[in-house]
């Protein structure tokens, strides 16, 4: 039992007047206020580790510096490959 292009347009327009949007928003499992608030939170926590982690690192840079005995000009090259590999690998 096929059906031609036309019975499935006119299908779909009783459908689609029998229900209002919001009622096939509602059936179709989309996210609610509150879980778009959970994953906005969620998405947010990385980017916040991120800098997070950059700032320990940059902490320690006096006793990186002094373990390794690097120069100052050799630590900043270092910590910015170290941000630049972070970024890159998000």
């Amino acid at each position: 039992m096929t059906k031609t292009k036309r019975e499935l347009e006119q299908i779909s327009t009783e459908f689609l007047k029998q229900k209002s949007i919001s009622s096939l928003h509602k059936e179709s499992g989309a996210i609610g206020l509150n879980n778009r608030w959970v994953a906005l939170t969620i998405m947010l926590i990385g980017p916040f580790l991120g800098i997070i982690d950059s700032f320990i690192a940059n902490i320690g840079i006096p006793s990186i510096q002094v373990s390794l005995g690097a120069s100052f000009s050799e630590i900043e090259f270092m910590i910015a490959g170290y941000g630049l590999t972070f970024i890159l690998s998000m």
